[in-house]
């Protein structure tokens, strides 16, 4: 990171994961608001139960080396779902080194009741400037 990490650019990956079957989501802010049962920490799919968010930043996506990946482990049982840049409404695509997942945060970032997952991509190109990083 040091003197790579010029600056931040925040963008909307995913308000929260709603689990419609193992490995599968929607990422649906309405949706989320209306199934989310709150007061549950790192609950991102709204059920009322404590889900967990492990981050492999040195995961090859897409024949990307070190790209980086996020897996979520739905609690309950109710299956596992991998977020990459590969994912639908996450910023960009897979590339060599970005390092997606590097950092992550579980917070309530609209205000809904239910958990949001922040992902740090440290070595994320955006325009002409490398290196520049997203959330």
């Amino acid at each position: 990171m040091g003197g790579k990490w010029r600056r931040t650019a925040v963008c909307c990956a995913a308000a929260a994961l709603l689990a419609t079957g193992a490995g599968q989501y929607a990422a649906t802010p309405a949706v989320a608001a209306a199934t989310c049962q709150g007061g549950v920490d790192s609950d991102f799919n709204g059920d009322g139960v404590r889900d967990t968010a492990i981050a492999d930043p040195e995961a090859t996506v897409s024949g990307k080396e070190r790209a980086g990946l996020v897996r979520v482990v739905l609690g309950g049982g109710k299956g596992v779902a991998e977020l990459s840049q590969d994912t639908p409404n996450v910023s960009d695509a897979p590339e060599d080194g970005d390092r997606f997942g590097f950092s992550l945060a579980a917070y309530d970032a609209n205000g809904d009741g239910c958990s949001d997952l922040a992902v740090g991509v440290p070595y994320e190109d955006i325009g002409t400037t490398e290196d520049a990083g997203l959330v």
